[in-house]
């Protein structure tokens, strides 16, 4: 795993741009699940997280270089091993790059989404309140509500980035363009919500 050098007195993420442009992670079998089959709990991806606002809205735009089913770059909201969600951009067993999301309450609860053409999507978490909105756009101007759900109040989960390769020898995920903003969105539905 090759992490973002941030220098000392540098904030990992701060309101606006952050200094993670073109950060990198590499790993192979890795992967954050909780089977819903027997319960294994599988916790090996790479994850980077910080601890956000009440209220925030994180976007970032990944590049995956996809090898094996189920590669994948994604944005994560994580409380423990069993309190966890991902928006993820993934490889179907089918080799079709895909919008995947996963919310984990004791297990995991997987959704495919949409196909993407590519390898390259926006990505974005918005949460207000107690719920959490899961979006995908092509050009991080438009953005498709994919997923809203809600963790639970007594929860304080951190936000951040997972690269995972479950099935793979690895591969690059490239994480560039992030923007963090603590603030409330006020329409869930709005094309544009920063």
């Amino acid at each position: 795993m090759v992490c973002p050098v941030i220098s000392p007195g540098e904030t990992l993420l701060s309101a606006g741009t952050s200094n993670m442009a073109n950060s990198r992670f590499v790993r192979k079998q890795t992967d954050w699940f909780v089977d819903p089959f027997d319960g294994t709990v599988h916790n090996t991806a790479p994850m980077l997280l910080f601890g956000p606002a009440d209220d925030y809205v994180l976007s970032a735009r990944v590049k995956v270089g996809f090898k094996a089913k189920w590669d994948a770059g994604a944005l994560v909201v994580w409380a423990d091993d069993h309190h966890w969600a991902k928006l993820s951009f993934e490889l179907s067993p089918a080799g079709q790059p895909t919008m995947v999301t996963v919310v984990t309450r004791g297990l995991s609860d997987d959704c495919n989404s949409i196909p993407i053409s590519g390898n390259t999507v926006h990505l974005q978490i918005a949460k207000s309140g107690s719920a959490y909105v899961f979006y995908s756009s092509s050009d991080g101007k438009n953005w498709q509500v994919l997923r809203v759900f809600n963790m639970g109040e007594r929860l304080k989960p951190r936000v951040g980035f997972e690269s995972q390769s479950p099935a793979g020898e690895g591969g690059e995920v490239v994480f560039s363009g992030i923007h963090y903003s603590p603030q409330k969105i006020t329409n869930i539905y709005k094309s544009e919500v920063f």
